[in-house]
């Protein structure tokens, strides 16, 4: 084969560092974009072939790969101080603010849902940490569905915490055809 085809994935990994995280997909396709005269003499006879690429992953679930760490001096204190413990009403204000974005006129569809519930994900966590302080961990679960009046949803969740410095939060929402169950925890982490 030509050297048209070959593929040097170190020299790739090493100059591209998003696809460091990445995953290897493969596919049939059916090439009708190459001029037939410049294939090999075997993949005339095969009209469908593979296609190799690479395909990053969801930025929802990848990121603790692509954020850097940041690094912080240790305090050596087991509480945080008095000023700069989370504080729930405003978490509480702030995610209330945020489902006044989600349109209430919305209708269910499991596609739209699920693109749906990332972005408020993603959004709710970015801005709960803008008001909260470093040292805490935030962890956001979405749980959700359509709204339906014969079902029900039971709803658990148990952590191991101080009780003096974590806590958690959840807010029930309705709207439309749809539900949200969001729930918030707050782990102070040294």
């Amino acid at each position: 084969m030509s050297s048209t085809y070959s593929f040097d994935l170190t020299r790739r990994l090493t100059t591209n560092p998003t696809l460091q995280s990445s995953r290897r997909i493969s596919r049939l396709f059916h090439d009708t974009s190459v001029d037939q005269q410049q294939l090999p003499q075997q993949l005339l006879t095969v009209p469908w072939r593979r296609q190799q690429s690479y395909q990053q992953h969801d930025i929802v679930y990848n990121n603790h790969l692509t954020t850097p760490k940041v690094k912080q001096e240790p305090t050596y204190s087991l509480t945080p101080e008095k000023n700069k413990k989370f504080d729930i009403f405003r978490v509480r204000k702030l995610i209330n603010n945020e489902l006044n974005f989600v349109p209430h006129t919305i209708k269910y569809d499991s596609k739209i849902y699920l693109e749906l519930i990332k972005d408020l994900t993603v959004q709710l966590k970015k801005s709960i940490r803008d008001v909260t302080y470093s040292r805490y961990k935030i962890v956001v679960i979405i749980t959700g569905g359509q709204n339906n009046s014969n079902q029900t949803l039971i709803y658990a969740s148990r952590c191991l915490w101080d009780k003096t410095t974590d806590g958690s939060l959840t807010v029930n929402y309705k709207v439309g055809d749809i539900y949200l169950l969001i729930t918030v925890y707050f782990v102070y982490t040294e």
